[in-house]
């Protein structure tokens, strides 16, 4: 697994977007990434609250919805605050990819070939109107080979908006992955060149982007080789 990420903030040292690259025992890799409702110490805290109390259960047990319900139970009934979350669950072996969207704005898998399939929500944002978390998200799945390249980003990405108001936006986005190459780290660096391009405000919202890759000799590997994205 070849993993690439990188978190650009908004406003001082600390986010409210939030990733990790997991690396589980029994060979699979967890791709987790959210975007907690604004920018700036408070949105970041909860990111932390949240990102922490996810990759614990994730730990324990790899079911996306017992993490997703982890990331609930963090969230205070009182706040209005609210966190997108998607965790994708890559199994070089079994070659497939299971995934959670709790609204999130950018899940994408770039075929080999260059095609991009766009990995639709599967429940709503985490927040305080759920009442109970049991059966308000799903896992869908699809096949996974070598080449293929899941991207995650947040809405600070398709929302980057030039000195007009014009946003970049979802096509750009998605054109930029399937140009890029196979590469994460070269996927990751082409699409803050898009942001950088397109003449944004980089201080109107927190941009983050993961992105990773199945190698040929994964599927063989009898254990994890990834390393936590920086």
């Amino acid at each position: 697994m070849i993993t690439g990420g990188r978190i650009h903030t908004a406003e001082g040292v600390i986010a409210g977007d939030f990733l990790d690259v997991l690396p589980l025992p029994d060979g699979t890799t967890v791709l987790l990434q959210g975007d907690v409702a604004g920018h700036g110490t408070d949105a970041g805290l909860l990111a932390v609250q949240i990102k922490s109390a996810v990759v614990a259960v994730l730990r324990l047990d790899p079911d996306p919805r017992a993490a997703a319900a982890a990331a609930w139970a963090v969230v205070a009934p009182e706040d209005e605050r609210f966190t997108t979350l998607v965790i994708a669950v890559l199994d070089p072996r079994g070659r497939r990819l299971a995934w959670l969207n709790a609204g999130h704005e950018i899940v994408l898998l770039r075929r080999a070939d260059g095609t991009v399939d766009e990995l639709g929500t599967t429940g709503p944002v985490v927040g305080p109107f759920i009442t109970d978390p049991d059966g308000m998200w799903d896992v869908h799945d699809c096949s996974l080979a070598p080449g293929d390249l899941v991207v995650l980003a947040t809405d600070g990405l398709t929302d980057a908006r030039d000195r007009t108001g014009v946003m970049l936006g979802r096509d750009a986005v998605i054109t930029t992955v399937a140009g890029a190459g196979a590469d994460p780290r070269a996927v990751v660096g082409a699409l803050y060149r898009a942001i950088e391009d397109h003449g944004a405000d980089w201080d109107r919202d927190d941009v983050s982007i993961l992105a990773a890759t199945v190698k040929q000799d994964d599927s063989r590997a009898t254990a994890p080789r990834s390393r936590p994205a920086s």
